[in-house]
């Protein structure tokens, strides 16, 4: 009877702790020294695809973090499975639109506002994620 109990102790661990690498990885995003938050959004990934409210709608009530006016921000994926391809999105209202980016960085708009971020991370395995972020572009 100990052995069963010890083999199902067992199973039960490597089950939780598969089951918990199987959410795509947070993409760390950075203004300076100061980290933006990132809220995780809709994904298809090991088991499944997870369909949450995306857009502003998912957003607006979110933590909004304090930058500049055209102030540089970086992000990376600290993976070693780093999405094979990456946009980014900003939202407005009820539309969206390709916003620049280059290796990582990306420059925030000179004007003063709250502005809704979506990066959609894709992974030619056919793996995908959809991350959103907000920020405060105010003059300090």
């Amino acid at each position: 009877m100990y052995r069963v109990i010890l083999v199902l102790i067992a199973f039960c661990a490597v089950i939780t702790s598969a089951c918990s690498k199987q959410t795509p990885p947070m993409p760390e995003l950075m203004s300076g020294n100061e980290e933006i938050d990132v809220y995780q959004q809709s994904y298809c990934w090991h088991l499944g695809c997870f369909d949450k409210v995306g857009g502003i709608e998912a957003l607006e009530h979110k933590i909004s973090t304090n930058v500049s006016p055209g102030s540089k921000m970086t992000f990376e994926f600290p993976s070693a499975n780093p999405p094979d391809k990456i946009m980014l999105q900003q939202l407005d209202d009820h539309k969206q639109a390709e916003y620049p980016m280059t290796e990582g960085e990306i420059f925030l708009p000179d004007d003063e506002g709250t502005y809704y971020f979506e990066i959609h991370a894709i992974w030619d395995n056919g793996y995908d994620s959809f991350y959103g972020f907000v920020v405060d572009v105010r003059a300090h």
